[in-house]
């Protein structure tokens, strides 16, 4: 699975323009063109949701997750790379690819063997004594 999201970032940061135009300035496009440039990302989205579903199924990803909210907050992260990502800067597409994709990969896994159920909410890390949010 890594593969695949590091091809999926790196496609983005190498057409920043094509990003900027498939994620944000959609609604100027014809309807025509809208249309498809809106299925493709429906289709990127369901594609992401199958990922995170079929990784639940193999005992790779955490069962806690909720695959449409993951797909939507992985889909938000991508869709800002547009406005802020340069070309020639500190970090190649191939670094950004492989460095959004471990984020994700790392936020998704979860070992079966030593799974608890909520362990990722916001009241699990307060109430395990971590300190996570203060």
């Amino acid at each position: 699975y890594p593969f695949i999201q590091v091809e999926f970032y790196r496609g983005n940061a190498e057409n920043l323009v094509r990003m900027g135009v498939f994620y944000h300035d959609f609604r100027a496009l014809s309807e025509e063109r809208r249309k498809v440039t809106v299925a493709e990302r429906d289709e990127d989205e369901s594609f992401l949701r199958k990922l995170i579903s079929t990784g639940q199924k193999e005992k790779l990803v955490c069962p806690d997750i909720d695959p449409k909210l993951a797909a939507l907050a992985i889909m938000g992260m991508t869709n800002w790379i547009y406005q802020w990502y340069q070309v020639g800067g500190t970090a190649s597409p191939t670094r950004l690819a492989e460095e959004f994709a471990s984020f994700v990969v790392a936020g998704l896994a979860c070992d079966p063997k030593t799974h608890v159920p909520g362990h990722r909410s916001a009241v699990a890390a307060v109430s395990d004594g971590s300190g996570l949010l203060g």
